[in-house]
Parts: C-alpha cells; sequence; structure tokens
C-alpha cells in the first residue's frame, strides 16, 4: 500500500522523508519539496547529512525515534504523533505515516509522510459536542477545551483567552496546538499528560503550572479524558482544568509557617521546654539530646531530677514568683544527664498560660565556654609542667635583666650545675667570641633578640658554647615574645644540630661523588627519596635531566612534581603502582615507561634503581634513567614488517593467519558465526600496463582505504597480494540466516564503495602532475564457518574458490562458495 494513500489531503504542510537503514548508517534518499514550509529546512540541510532527523525529535519522543530508525521491518503502514523543533527553534506536532521494507539492491527503507498535525483537524467533523457547545464554551468557569488525535484544539472555554496568547475568543484556539499559544516548558507538560490518555489511560490528572498573559504564574488541576467514536478507537480528548492558584499559594503559606514554628522549637542549638508545676509537659529534640532523656522518659518528670545542687533548683522558684513580670534568667547552672555527665546551661523561662501555669524554658549549653575559662586558669601550671620537660634547652629573657629562668634541658645542653649559676650569664657569655660569619656575638646577639621584640619571633642558626668544658657545638635557636604574667618577655628555644649537621655533611659528601659519577655514565643518574607520608623529592639529578624531561636541574630540585607531570597518563598508574611496589618489598626496580611533552611528542625511557631505606624511615633511587625511544621505534618498525603489508599498512599474510586460529577459536567458544571474504580486483592489470606501477600502488593504497573504512575495529582486512584482498569477520549472529545476513550487507557495502570513481594523483620530479580518473570493480568470494574443524587452509581455498565463481559469473559481483 502507499503511504499516500492513506491522507485525506495533501498540502503544502506535509512532506515525504527516505531513509536507507544500514547497520552502521542511516542515508538520506529523498527528500519533498515542502520540507521548508514544514520544518524550516532546505532539502541540502538532510542530503548533505549535516541534520540526522531524529536529532530534531522531541526528548520526550526518542521512544518513537527509535522504533522509527530501527532496523526491523513494518510492511503495513502505520500512523504515529510526535514533536519536532523547527529551524526558528519552535515546537510543531506532527503525524507521520511510515513504511520499512527491504530495497533489493540498497537494504532496509524507511519512507515517512510527515504532516502538520494542524492541517488535519477536519478529521474529527463527526457531531461529538453537546448541542449547547458555544454557550458552555463561554461561560464556564474553568478551562475547557477539546482536542483531536493530533493536539489540535478542536474546542475550548473562553476562559482559555485569559492564559493564551495571542488570542481575543475562543475561537482563535481552534486550529493550534499548545506550543502555538503556550511557552514551550508547559507545553510540554500538557503534551506528557496528553500522551497518557492516547496510550489508553481512562483519566491523567496532574497539578501543574500555567501562566496568564500578563506573566502571573497559577496553578490547575488540570484532567484528561479520551474521547472514543463508535468503534471504540479514541479519536480525541476532552480536558477541564480547574484554577486552584489561591489553594494552592494557602498551602505554601501554611507550610512555610509551619516550617518556621518547627524551626524554631525544634532547632538543635537551643533546647526548648513547656513546664507547668515545674513539671516537664514537652520538650524539642535539641532538649532531648542536651539532658539524654527520652521525649517519653521527660514527660512528667519533675524537674528538681535535673538539678546538680540543691540550692540552684530553689533559687530558680524563687525567681519563678516574677516570671509573669520579669521572666526568668539564670546564668551557668549545672544540670545533671541521664548518663551522669554533669553540663553547663543558661536558662531563660517566660509566662505562656497564666491560666493553666504554663511556661516555657530555654537551656544553651555553655560547658566548652565554662571549660575554656577552667582551661586558662590551669593554662599557666601546664605552661610551667611543659617548660620543665621540653627536651630542648629553654631560656626566659627580660629585655633588661637577662635570663631570669631556664629549664633542666638548658643545664644540661650548656653543662651548668645550677640554675641559679646559669640566670646569671648573658646570652653571649653563651657562645664563643665571633659566630662563623666573623661577627661579633655579644652584638649580634643584641640585634636578633631587638628583630624578635620587633618581629614576634625569629629563627636562625647559632654557635654556642658549653659552660663546663668550652667546647662549640652547633644550633638551632627560636626566640618568640610571649606574655607572662602580664608581662612581655622572650622565650628562647635552643636544639644542639650537631647530629643532623654531621648527617649533612655526609650527604654532601655522597652527592659530591654521585655528581662525579654522572659525568661518566650515559643517561640521567638521580637520587630520590620517599618519605613514609607519601611525599617525595630530589635531592640530586645530573644535568642530563634537561636532555631526557626538558626539566632544568634546578626545577627538579625545587619541584618534584615537574618530573612525574610527564609520565604518560597511559603509564602513570603502572609506574607509580610499581614505585609502590619497590619501596615495601626494597626489591630492584626496573620499568620501561614513556613521557610525553607539550609539543605532543613522546620518548620512551628506561628507568632502573635499587632503593634503600635509611634509618629515619625514608627509602632512598640511586638509579639510572636512560631513553630508549630509538630503540623502541626500530622494534616498532621490525613489527611492522614482520606483520603488515609495507604498501597499505594492511595485516600481511602471516598476520592473517594468526587472526584466522584465533576467529576459529571464537567461533567454537561462542557459537557464532565467522565468514572469509577473498576479494581480486577486476581489470587492474590494464591500469597497470597503461600508467605504470606508480598509479597501480596508488589505487591499491586507496582500496585499502575504502575496505578499512567498510568494517568493524573487530574485524581485519589483509593484502594476500597483488590485488588480492582478504577480510575476516567474527563474532557474528549465532543464527545461520541472520549471520548470512549481515554478510550480504558488508558485502554489498564494499562492492558499491569500491566501485566509486577513483583520482589519482601522480607527480614525478621534474614532469607535471598526472591526474588519473580510473573505475574499477572487485569479485568477491564469500564462505561462512563456525565451529570449524578443518584447517584455515580450507577456508581461504573455498572463499578462493568462491572469487573465481565470481569472475567467472561476469564479475562486480558477490558469490557464496558452494562445494
Amino acid at each position: 500500500m502507499v503511504i499516500g494513500s492513506l491522507l485525506k489531503k495533501v498540502d503544502p504542510y506535509s512532506v515525504n522523508l527516505q531513509y536507507l537503514l544500514l547497520e552502521n548508517e542511516r542515508r538520506v534518499l529523498h527528500v519533498g519539496p515542502s520540507l521548508r514550509g514544514l520544518l524550516g529546512y532546505d532539502e541540502q540541510d538532510f542530503i548533505g547529512s549535516n541534520i540526522y532527523f531524529p536529532d530534531l525529535m522531541h526528548s520526550d519522543d526518542q521512544d518513537i525515534a527509535i522504533k522509527l530508525f530501527s532496523l526491523n521491518r513494518q510492511d503495513a503502514p502505520k500512523i504515529v504523533n510526535f514533536r519536532c523543533r523547527k529551524a526558528d527553534g519552535k515546537i510543531i506536532c506532527i503525524q507521520a505515516c511510515y513504511q520499512k521494507h527491504y530495497d533489493k539492491s540498497r537494504g532496509l527503507k524507511l519512507v515517512m509522510q510527515l504532516t502538520d498535525a494542524k492541517a488535519l483537524n477536519d478529521y474529527l467533523d463527526e457531531p461529538i459536542l453537546l448541542s449547547n457547545f458555544t454557550t458552555m464554551m463561554e461561560n464556564s468557569e474553568d478551562y475547557i477545551y477539546f482536542k483531536d488525535r493530533n493536539h489540535v484544539f478542536t474546542g475550548a472555554s473562553q476562559t482559555l483567552v485569559s492564559v493564551t496568547e495571542p488570542s481575543e475568543s475562543w475561537a482563535d484556539l481552534i486550529g493550534k496546538t499548545d506550543y502555538d499559544v503556550f511557552p514551550e516548558e508547559y507545553a510540554d507538560a500538557y503534551y506528557r499528560l496528553e500522551k497518557q490518555v492516547f496510550s489508553g489511560l481512562p483519566v491523567a490528572n496532574e497539578i501543574q503550572k500555567t501562566i496568564d498573559n500578563q506573566g502571573n504564574i497559577g496553578w490547575v488541576d488540570n484532567r484528561k479524558y479520551p474521547i472514543l467514536d463508535s468503534q471504540g478507537e479514541i479519536i480525541g480528548l476532552f480536558g477541564i482544568a480547574r484554577d486552584v492558584t489561591e489553594s494552592i499559594v494557602s498551602q505554601q503559606k501554611l507550610e512555610r509557617l509551619y516550617g518556621e514554628k518547627k524551626a524554631i522549637l525544634e532547632n538543635q542549638l537551643i533546647g526548648i521546654a513547656t513546664v507547668k508545676d515545674r513539671k516537664i509537659v514537652w520538650a524539642n529534640l535539641a532538649f532531648i539530646d542536651l539532658c539524654g532523656y527520652s521525649l517519653k522518659e521527660l514527660l512528667g518528670m519533675s524537674t528538681q531530677t535535673l538539678y546538680v545542687n540543691e540550692q540552684d533548683y530553689h533559687a530558680v522558684g524563687v525567681a519563678y514568683a516574677n516570671i509573669e513580670s520579669q521572666g526568668v534568667r539564670c546564668h551557668e547552672l549545672e544540670l545533671l544527664c541521664k548518663d551522669g555527665r554533669k553540663i553547663w546551661v543558661n536558662v531563660s523561662g517566660k509566662l505562656l498560660n497564666k491560666a493553666e501555669g504554663l511556661s516555657l524554658w530555654s537551656f544553651v549549653d555553655v560547658t566548652k565556654l565554662k571549660e575554656s575559662e577552667l582551661e586558662i586558669k590551669n593554662s599557666d601550671l601546664r605552661f610551667r609542667a611543659l617548660f620543665e620537660s621540653h627536651g630542648d634547652a629553654v631560656l626566659l629573657l627580660d629585655g633588661n635583666k637577662g635570663i631570669f629562668n631556664c629549664n633542666k634541658a638548658a643545664l644540661d645542653i650548656f653543662g651548668c650545675s645550677s640554675r641559679t649559676e646559669f640566670c646569671t650569664k648573658t646570652p653571649a657569655q653563651l657562645s664563643p667570641p665571633q659566630q662563623p660569619c666573623g661577627a661579633d656575638s655579644f652584638q649580634l646577639a643584641e640585634l636578633r633578640i631587638k628583630a624578635a621584640e620587633e618581629q614576634g619571633s625569629l629563627s636562625f642558626e647559632w654557635v654556642h658554647k658549653r659552660l663546663d668544658d668550652g667546647r662549640l657545638f652547633p644550633a638551632e635557636v627560636l626566640l618568640t615574645t610571649v606574655i607572662l604574667d602580664g608581662e612581655l618577655i622572650i622565650q628562647g628555644v635552643v636544639r644542639d644540630i650537631s647530629e643532623r649537621k654531621r648527617i649533612e655533611k655526609e650527604r654532601d659528601t655522597a652527592l659530591s661523588h654521585l655528581r662525579k659519577i654522572s659525568n661518566n655514565v650515559p643517561g640521567m643518574v638521580y637520587q630520590f627519596c620517599l618519605n613514609a607520608d607519601g611525599s617525595f623529592s630530589f635531592p640530586y639529578v645530573s644535568a642530563a635531566v634537561q636532555e631526557i624531561f626538558h626539566v632544568t636541574v634546578e626545577g627538579a630540585l625545587d619541584d618534584a612534581e615537574s618530573l612525574f607531570s610527564k609520565i604518560h597518563p597511559d603509564d602513570y598508574e603502572h609506574f607509580i603502582s610499581s614505585i609502590g611496589e619497590s619501596k615495601e618489598s626494597l626489591s630492584r626496580w626496573h620499568e620501561e615507561f614513556r613521557v610525553r611533552f607539550s609539543d605532543g611528542a613522546v620518548s620512551w625511557l628506561l628507568g632502573t634503581s635499587l632503593p634503600e631505606q635509611r634509618a629515619d624511615g625514608v627509602v632512598v633511587w640511586h638509579g639510572f634513567v636512560t631513553d630508549i625511544t630509538e630503540r623502541k621505534q626500530m622494534e616498532e618498525q621490525i613489527h611492522r614488517l614482520a606483520f603488515y603489508d609495507e604498501l597499505t599498512g594492511l595485516a600481511n599474510r602471516r598476520l592473517l593467519s594468526d587472526r584466522l586460529n584465533l576467529f576459529i577459536a571464537s567461533s567454537k567458544r561462542t557459537g557464532r558465526y565467522g565468514a572469509a571474504f577473498v576479494l581480486d580486483l577486476d581489470n587492474f592489470k590494464p591500469l597497470n600496463d597503461t600508467h605504470g606501477h606508480l598509479v597501480g600502488d596508488l589505487l591499491l593504497i586507496e582500496v585499502a582505504r575504502r575496505l578499512m573504512a567498510c568494517v568493524r575495529g573487530v574485524d581485519t582486512v589483509a593484502r594476500f597480494g597483488g590485488d588480492e584482498f582478504v577480510i575476516l569477520l567474527s563474532n557474528l549472529d549465532v543464527d545461520k540466516a541472520r549471520a548470512r545476513c549481515e554478510v550480504e550487507i558488508l558485502a554489498n557495502k564494499v562492492l558499491h564503495s569500491l566501485a566509486e570513481p577513483y583520482l589519482l594523483s601522480v607527480s614525478q620530479e621534474g614532469e607535471p602532475e598526472l591526474l588519473v580518473e580510473h573505475h574499477c570493480s572487485v569479485s568477491i568470494g564469500v564462505v561462512m564457518f563456525i565451529d570449524h574443524v578443518t584447517s584455515k587452509g580450507d577456508i581461504l581455498g573455498w572463499a578462493d574458490a568462491a572469487m573465481y565463481q565470481a569472475k567467472d559469473a561476469g564479475r562486480n559481483r558477490v558469490c557464496f562458495y558452494k562445494p
């Protein structure tokens, strides 16, 4: 049946659209001339593949788009309704009549006749409305309307005029859709409800937003019912919407007031309770959490149970006598919780109902504040305990009196027997006459103390002298201004760093040796530290870091991440994991990895090292990194020569053999069919004879490109030799008929692709460019296999025999192997 015969009329708002549906492609075959009138697009917008029709369909109608463009046949014409977005951005309601049938030479063909739903509103000419329809439409207070099967208004009450733009009479709405008179957001909601009615729901109901012509937002109770013809088929709908804005607004106000009241009474910061005769009547969650009792336990409980001190309970009772005029405010009362904890609270009370003797009480937890006050009182005791227990020397200095106190560690570090004797010394007397910089110790000490007073704190290194044996030792000094007993003093902390200096000297010596070694070995020499907390650094890298990582020595030392950021993203996770494994096991690290630079260049590196764990837990990589990019490129070239055709880049016979073994094994495992194509170009020799092998090679390269464009990523295309090619397909359907259909589709795709004209450009030194146009066809032999027990040679042999059958049958065709 022809689709057009189903339409009662064809007008400028109806267009024919045809698609060819292939497995991996949806190709436009024809677009009718009325496309611009319907959707606002030109025919070329579709033919040029700039626009894919399902992309124009409304997001809520994508289920229909899937059915339309699926690969399932639809022999009988079918009508569907959906929405599309026009070129001007507006929504149009569409009725589509469509069929899908197979075209023998091309494939599955979709033919659609698209019609503006508003052009079909004369379908409902039968008398389905009441005799007093006009009177009802003009006088009803509700929004009443009728629509046909295509969502087009066929009747409406006068009340709709106030919420539709532009319209003056209900008759102005006839023949329009919601998208013509409402904002798209609202039209979408109304359309969604109507789809439920047309799907068979006896009534669709929803409270929905609406907007009048002045922009005021309102609410309606929207109900839609199906209209049936004498055969029980749905031919339209009847809708009635009642304005419930006042009800909704009132409900929102009540909810807001309730929420505010609930937020006040059920807040989580202030405990609130109502009390009558000094017994609890009600409590909020905050009060329940405060005292630890459940609400059931609190109801009827005497408030005396919660007091720690009896005198506090009576003091509140005395204040209660004046609660009506003054209220009650009590600060820092102790309450007893259910679990025995004591908390400090500020309490306030107010009379709620004098006749009932009901009062409202609030409780604010000030326990932490009270504890802070006690903490301040105890801070001096703690300071003195910390002062004495500190492992470093701690000195207290007064700008006028010098040292007036010290801890025991200071006596040990400076070699003094008594605190009294130590406090007679000045900071300069605890030092040699001069510091390593050459400055006078006395003068420099005064400058440092003055700087600490101005800045609040000052840290520096200093050389001190023991009082008992005169031995000099390096120290790290921190001067800090503090308030003690209301006076500003300076606290000095002195740490003996003799051991640290010794380790630093050994490290510098080791790094010096490392620098000498790095100048005589290829690649980059480095030392890498990985700490227990996961942080890392490079104490040393050789100058080769610039060449290998494109990072300066200074940049690598300052920021270790500058090297790690160069690691290729595909290698980074394994790189970090291997470092972690080497660190944990202290085993040799040896990894190949890539680095990628900002210009897109990629290098291959080989890193090797042997980790060592120091006494402080830090793991250290005296290792090497060398650039192996050239070696990797050579390995890749060898691999390509071994498995790929040098001219076309396709798989060669060796790789083809391996892939066929894999495909046969996969077929046995999965029960799915596979297939092998043998292809031979028709009339290739005349091209070589006429224009030479250079032009012939260009043709073979273009054929290889077109073949790769036809197949899936899991398939294999190989050059078997000369102008003969092989295609291997795997993972086809388990059903032989469906698998054969897949093979036929691909084979026809290859035939059409290779039959397209070839324009080959040839240029040789000293000669003008030569453009050669060539037309070529191909003969294809196909064999299908599943769970195969014969050799791969048999499969390729059978496909080759089928190819010769195609040659003998006239070429430019596909033949399946017939034993």
